[in-house]
């Protein structure tokens, strides 16, 4: 096989591990690329954390991996006041880099380092991208967030997370240059790069199949279709349907960690679903559990733990309504 995949990390030091575990994972179900190109975008990596996610190229003969220091778009991002998310701007790195990136091929893949890749890519790298910018995955936000990115009630949304990007229309129609334009124009998008795509590239959208990114929250839930209904996610347009969900329930190519009420699935007494698997490419990588975190046994760990299945969902929707709807009555009053 001659296939080409170039993928892109970022992340600052606090999850350089993080990422180094979800490049093996994606090495490990990926050797029979003739080469993969790692780009990973970091923020204040040191030497030692730095030389570790070196070593992982020199197990495998396909592999490439160009560590970048994104401080310098840190700073431009700075000097724009684009929104933080959680007070880091590393999010937004990717959308500034990619223009920068050595590659040949027409596509490179983004790829969360909070992510499992639990398959083979094949598919991604021969996806038809039917004039797109970019494919992506549908996320199962709440539909009360539409009115703070001033959408409709039906309108899709997707999850940046994992990003398959048509490189050659980037180079080719200067988007690199719409982006920055746009980014001096508007500034504030709660949900940062992920609101400014769905916004701005809304009618240049690939959808991907739900395989291809699947929140591991879909697991710690025992009824999947009541999630769904309380969720106002069961068989809608804006949303993969139950039947597509279920055929791929238990072989997803990806898992995205999203289930965090008892912990990151790389930390120490965590309950998440997906936590075997990061512990298998853990262990692969060296990361002792003597040196992983330690989970925060808070109140939504103990909620998780002894409150019925099925009433955790309500409880987050109420909260996520609660939190959206604060979220629009200060993006109002700012106008």
């Amino acid at each position: 096989m001659d296939k080409v995949l170039n993928v892109l990390y970022q992340s600052d030091k606090n999850y350089g591990l993080v990422g180094a575990t979800s490049i093996l994972s994606l090495l490990e179900n990926n050797k029979h690329f003739k080469k993969i190109n790692i780009y990973y975008l970091t923020i204040n990596f040191s030497e030692q954390l730095s030389e570790k996610i070196k070593a992982i190229e020199r197990k495998y003969c396909n592999v490439k991996i160009v560590l970048i220091n994104a401080q310098k778009y840190i700073e431009e991002l700075k000097k724009m006041n684009v929104t933080s998310w959680h007070g880091r701007l590393v999010t937004w790195c990717k959308m500034l880099a990619i223009n920068d990136l050595a590659i040949q091929e027409d596509r490179v893949l983004y790829i969360n380092p909070h992510s499992i890749i639990n398959g083979n890519l094949d598919e991604l790298v021969d996806l038809d991208f039917e004039d797109n910018i970019m494919a992506l995955t549908f996320d199962p936000i709440r539909r009360t967030y539409m009115k703070v990115i001033e959408l409709d009630y039906s309108d899709r949304y997707f999850n940046c997370g994992l990003m398959l990007f048509n490189y050659a229309k980037w180079k080719k129609e200067n988007i690199d240059e719409f982006v920055r334009s746009e980014l001096r124009k508007k500034t504030y998008y709660y949900l940062a790069d992920q609101d400014f795509c769905n916004i701005k590239f809304k009618n240049k959208i690939k959808l991907l199949s739900f395989r291809w990114y699947v929140f591991d929250t879909i697991y710690a839930y025992k009824n999947r279709k009541s999630f769904l209904i309380i969720n106002d996610l069961l068989d809608k347009d804006y949303f993969y349907s139950y039947r597509e969900q279920m055929e791929d329930y238990y072989s997803p190519k990806i898992l995205y960690s999203t289930f965090r009420a008892t912990g990151h699935p790389w930390e120490c007494g965590n309950l998440s679903p997906s936590r075997f698997l990061w512990d298998k490419y853990q262990n692969l990588l060296g990361w002792s559990e003597e040196s992983r975190p330690v989970v925060k046994k808070n109140i939504s760990y103990y909620a998780y733990k002894f409150l019925p299945n099925t009433i955790i969902p309500f409880i987050n929707k109420l909260l996520m309504d609660k939190l959206y709807n604060k979220v629009y009555k200060r993006k109002n009053s700012r106008k």
